[in-house]
């Protein structure tokens, strides 16, 4: 075998190992940062059903707590489809020469 052909096939291996390396390393990071965030807003509420179901919470103290959790959920209402006017009109960063 050569060694010329050996030097550059065994750098494409190293390299392409890097990259699954790092490729491994972010998805490990990602599922990490994914759990430190918390449960979810349907999970939270699943946790409060089953308190409602044992009697450790009341159905009305659920219902607030319902509430608060969709509130932070909602998209912002779509009746007002004009946003606010200001002075300036918008940068589009188009000159004219």
């Amino acid at each position: 075998m050569e060694w010329a052909l050996l030097v550059p096939v065994g750098a494409l291996i190293g390299v392409l190992a890097l990259g699954v390396w790092a490729i491994f390393k972010v998805k490990k990071w990602r599922e990490e940062t994914a759990e430190e965030i918390g449960p979810t807003s349907y999970e939270q509420l699943d946790h409060f059903q089953q308190m409602v179901d044992e009697g450790q919470l009341d159905p009305e103290e659920f219902a607030r707590i319902k509430a608060q959790l969709d509130a932070k959920n909602l998209p912002p209402e779509h009746g007002n489809d004009n946003p606010p006017k200001s002075e300036q009109p918008p940068d589009t960063s188009i000159r004219e020469s």
